[in-house]
Parts: C-alpha cells; sequence; structure tokens
C-alpha cells in the first residue's frame, strides 16, 4: 500500500508539473509566433527590401544559434568534468575519513554517512496571491557515526503572483503560408487582442489556430560505432559470456532516435567455455582463484521455515569458504537481513523521521556478520553460529547497506552482491530503485539467487545485472540449495578463474 501510494503522488506530481511546463510552453510559443507573424506582415507590406533585411537577421540568427549550440556542448563537459571530479574527492575523503579515525585508534569497522530520498513537493496552499509549499523527503540510509542527515522538510513560497486577468479576443484572420519546408511546419491564422491577459490569466490560446504541414522528417538519428571486439569470457567453465557494444559517436539531433545502451541493438552476448566445471576439492564444491569483492545478503525470514534456514546458512556457510582469501584472492562481507516485525517498526525503518533513528539490528532486522575482510574461514565459523531471525523480508534497505559496504571494497577488485532469498521484499519499488542503483549508478554486478515458490521471479530476473543467465541462479526447493551443483553454479558465476 505504500509503495503504491508513493507511485500515485509521484504519477501525480509529475503529471501537474507536466501540464504546467506544456501551458507555459505553449503560451510562450503563441506569444512568439504571433509577434513574428505581426512583424514580417509589416514588412512584407512595405518593400521587398524588408524581406531582404528578415532573411539577413535569419541568418545571423542561425549563427548566433550556432555559438549557443557550441556554449552549451562546452558548459556541458566542464559540468560532467567537474562532477565526476567531485565525486572523486567524495570518496577520497571518506577513505581519508576512515584512516584518521584508525590514526587515532579509535576502532571503526564501519561508517556510512547519512543518504536521503530527492525532494518530494506538496500542492501549493493558494492557486495565486502567494502561498507555501511544503516539501518532504526520507532517509534512505541511516548515519552510522558518519555525516549526519539533513532537514527532512522544509517551505517554499509558491504562487506569488497576483491573481489573473482573463484575454478578451476580435475577429479571425486568413491563413498564413506554412513556416518550415520540412520537420514540420505550421500554417496559421490568428486574430486581435481586445484584452491583455495578466497576473497569469486565461492566455490568449484563441489568438491563434495553427494546422501542420510540410511534416516530412529533418531529424537525424544518432551515429553508432561498429562492434567492439568481443570481451574476455565470464565463467572458466561451465558456461559463460562474452559481450561487445555500440559507442554513440554522435548523438541523436531533434527528434531522432538512439538505442538505449542495454538494448540488442548495442549490447550482445555470446556464449562461451561450455567446458564442465570438474572441481579439484574432495568436497566436489569449486573453489574460487579471482581478486573479487563479494557481499553476501543473506534472507533470515520467518517464511524459510526451520529447514529452509538450516539449508541457507549451510550453505552460505560453504560459500564463503569456497572464496579463497587473500591479497590477490577474494574479500567477502556477509550480512544476514530479515525485517520489522511491527508497523511502527517498519516506519523507522523507512526513514520517514529523522529523530526516530532506528536500531538496525532490533528495529529492522539487519545486522552485519563480517565487514570486508579475506579471512573467509573465519567469516564461515560465524555464519555456523546464526541465530534464525524468523522476521520480515526488508530487502530494499538490505541492498541501500550494501551500498555503504562497497565504498570499502579494493579499486582493481570486481564488486559483486549477491541476495539469496525466499521471499517477496516488502517493498517492491525500494528494491527495484536500490537494485537500479547499485547496477546502473555504482556499476556493481547484482546476483540474485531465489529460492523457492514465493519470490516473485518475474520481479527478480529485472534486477539483475546482464546477461541474465549469469547473474540469476533460480533454486527450486531451500534443500537443493546445498546440493554441490546448486553452489558450483553460484561459484562459478562469481569468479572467473575456478579450480
Amino acid at each position: 500500500i505504500e509503495d503504491k501510494k508513493d507511485e500515485l503522488d509521484e504519477m501525480l506530481e509529475v503529471k501537474h508539473r507536466e501540464c504546467k511546463e506544456g501551458k507555459e510552453n505553449l503560451e510562450a510559443q503563441i506569444a512568439e509566433s504571433e509577434n513574428s507573424l505581426k512583424k514580417w506582415q509589416t514588412k512584407l507590406a512595405v518593400s521587398t527590401e524588408g524581406l531582404n533585411e528578415a532573411s539577413l537577421e535569419s541568418h545571423l540568427k542561425n549563427t548566433h544559434h550556432s555559438e549557443l549550440v557550441q556554449d552549451y556542448q562546452k558548459t556541458s563537459k566542464e559540468c560532467c568534468d567537474n562532477k565526476n571530479m567531485f565525486t572523486s574527492e567524495l570518496c577520497a575523503l571518506e577513505k581519508i575519513r576512515g584512516e584518521l579515525y584508525k590514526m587515532e585508534g579509535d576502532k571503526v569497522e564501519f561508517i556510512a554517512d547519512c543518504e536521503v530520498s530527492e525532494w518530494s513537493p506538496s500542492e501549493c496552499s493558494v492557486s495565486c496571491g502567494g502561498g507555501m509549499q511544503k516539501l518532504i523527503r526520507t532517509i534512505v540510509v541511516h548515519p552510522n557515526r558518519g555525516a549526519e542527515c539533513p532537514p527532512l522538510e522544509m517551505e517554499r513560497t509558491c504562487n506569488v503572483e497576483p491573481c489573473p486577468i482573463d484575454c478578451e479576443l476580435g475577429d479571425w484572420s486568413g491563413w498564413s503560408g506554412c513556416s518550415a519546408d520540412c520537420g514540420g511546419g505550421v500554417e496559421q491564422r490568428t486574430r486581435d487582442v481586445k484584452t491583455q491577459p495578466a497576473h497569469g490569466g486565461d492566455a490568449c490560446g484563441e489568438t491563434s489556430e495553427t494546422v501542420t504541414c510540410n511534416i516530412q522528417a529533418c531529424d537525424v538519428d544518432c551515429d553508432l560505432s561498429d562492434w567492439s571486439e568481443w570481451g574476455t569470457c565470464s565463467k572458466a567453465c561451465g558456461g559463460g559470456h562474452q559481450r561487445r557494444n555500440k559507442a554513440v559517436l554522435k548523438p541523436a539531433v531533434g527528434q531522432g532516435a538512439c538505442a538505449p545502451a542495454k538494448s540488442p541493438a548495442r549490447l550482445d552476448f555470446q556464449p562461451c567455455n561450455w567446458n564442465k566445471c570438474v572441481p579439484k576439492s574432495p568436497s566436489r564444491v569449486l573453489q574460487c582463484q579471482s581478486k573479487v569483492d563479494v557481499i553476501i545478503l543473506l534472507d533470515g525470514s520467518g517464511s524459510l521455515g526451520p529447514m529452509g534456514w538450516k539449508y541457507s546458512q549451510a550453505a552460505a556457510r560453504v560459500l564463503v569458504q569456497a572464496l579463497q582469501g587473500g591479497v590477490d584472492g577474494a574479500q567477502v562481507a556477509v550480512q544476514l537481513f530479515s525485517g520489522p516485525k511491527s508497523m511502527a517498526a517498519y516506519r523507522k525503518c523507512a526513514g520517514s523521521n529523522p529523530k526516530d533513528t532506528p536500531d538496525m539490528e532490533k528495529d529492522c532486522g539487519i545486522s552485519w556478520v563480517s565487514h570486508f575482510t579475506n579471512d573467509t574461514a573465519s567469516v564461515a565459523g560465524k555464519i555456523r553460529k546464526l541465530v534464525w531471525p524468523r522476521a520480515t523480508t526488508l530487502t530494499g534497505t538490505a541492498l541501500a547497506e550494501a551500498e555503504s559496504e562497497l565504498l570499502y571494497g579494493r579499486q582493481d577488485a570486481n564488486s559483486i552482491v549477491v541476495v539469496i532469498t525466499d521471499g517477496r521484499p516488502m517493498s517492491v519499488r525500494r528494491t527495484n530503485e536500490q537494485s537500479k542503483r547499485l547496477i546502473d549508478r555504482l556499476n556493481t554486478r547484482l546476483v540474485w539467487v531465489p529460492v523457492g515458490k514465493y519470490v516473485p521471479l518475474e520481479l527478480v530476473e529485472g534486477w539483475v545485472s546482464l546477461p541474465k543467465e549469469d547473474n540469476l541462479v533460480v533454486v527450486k526447493d531451500t534443500k537443493d540449495l546445498y546440493k554441490p551443483d546448486t553452489l558450483n553454479k553460484i561459484i562459478g558465476d562469481l569468479c572467473p578463474k575456478v579450480e
């Protein structure tokens, strides 16, 4: 219900904004077109010289437009460079902060800065004459010895313009010629304004009627490069994938089309290394020999049942043991997550009130078994001692907490988040948002291991990294999770090099 309410509020706000922007845009276009029409009609009536002057002015405006386009492209590049620089500086400062804590002798295992959502505005208190508008945002990641949360509520003035005076119109003129030779022009007819609108009153939308003409396209599609060379195979055995892509050489112009980066037109995969994986270990489980940073999110919700929890716990322990730690080996972090046991606790965990900071373990059912370490044997021992939380499934918040842990990963290691779960997330919306954030913004590989029949597989398929075949391991029953074949499939998907 909370997800649906938030979704509808966002849709309503988007529609209001689109309508307002559309109205303002059309009013500006109409006003500009009317002024332009009157100007050219006057010049045309005076002499041919007026037409020549208009042609010269049009040429100058085209030159000015080209200059503005160049300035825009230059400024856009500068903004992008500055953004990347500030992001790098922020990451470096967070690293330095951790080192300073260590230098001061403060034993800090984990630091997380507060992260909040975008502002969500409410409706203005009045339609004109000056009112107030309230904006709110929620906490996405709660602080843990890091930067505190900024204010979650603010107010601003709105609709400060005086109340409107409506427009009064005269009779229609005849139709004009077409305004463009291609790309869709317009023919217009107008009528005079007897009373100008003021203070946001009803605009003279009926002072001009238009019909389209010369609608053949002038827009240009983007230019794509040839296919790149095939990359290395994602798996050493058991069937992996190579990828290739097409880069954008020239962006689309106007309404020209350009395929999305992840569409089949620009991203392609082919199977590779179909030779069967043969484990050398007596346990018949593959051993990871790759330099990877792996975060395992282990579901401890009540829907598992006692035996389901037993198999999940055992599988996680064997999985961690198979990740060979070391400077050039694997580094692992493990989080046990379930969820709140009451609606009051859920509201705390959802971050709607900055003064009501939840205890992540007691209120939200989320705890770190271990932060990043290459001592995988020690982590496996901690997993063996875990107690089944037996609560709900707050998957979205678990993914958000994993994002904070990724800051402590190695720059030269591939970052992978593995979600082992048997239930439907409490908030599908937040789970979807956090999955896309990890994949698209943080360039993290996200692997899902859905177990049993209650996981919404059709949704999970949209939350994994591409290609889906390398990042989705479907397990029909919890008892199958502990089987060597299942564990080998997971390990083989995580590690390009296995033994």
